[in-house]
């Protein structure tokens, strides 16, 4: 039965775990140093993508329904087109938190893998 099981600790992370601890802290760190970031800048074209934190995710249509299917399934303004139309929008509309949540952020699966639902395999 133990064999059925993977185990972990507090503090305690196995090699995948290290390694994108190791990535995410010296973005941490890149991003701190980089220091804040201004709406005058966004607007002037002074941020890119080469900054640390800083990258473009390409909104299409199944990412916004999976978001939206997400966070708020019963909601039809969010989930269903023709009523969102009905009700004066071009579509349904991308909730606020569509940029802020695990799913858009690449690479950082591997730092939360403890926290989301996977299979045994991929944990491995």
């Amino acid at each position: 039965m133990e064999k059925q099981f993977v185990k972990f600790y507090p503090g305690v992370y196995t090699d995948r775990e290290k390694k994108a601890l190791a990535e995410f802290l010296e973005t941490c760190r890149a991003i701190e140093e980089r220091g804040p970031v201004s709406p005058a800048e966004i607007r002037e074209g002074a941020i890119t993508e080469a900054m640390p934190g800083v990258y473009t995710q390409v909104i299409t249509e199944e990412i916004l329904r999976y978001n939206n299917t997400k966070f708020d399934p019963e909601n039809p303004l969010f989930n269903d087109e023709a009523y969102a139309v009905k009700l004066g929008y071009r579509s349904i509309p991308g909730l606020q938190t569509l940029a802020a949540h695990d799913d858009s952020s690449p690479g950082r699966a591997g730092l939360y893998a403890r926290l989301r639902p996977q299979s045994r395999g991929e944990l491995l």
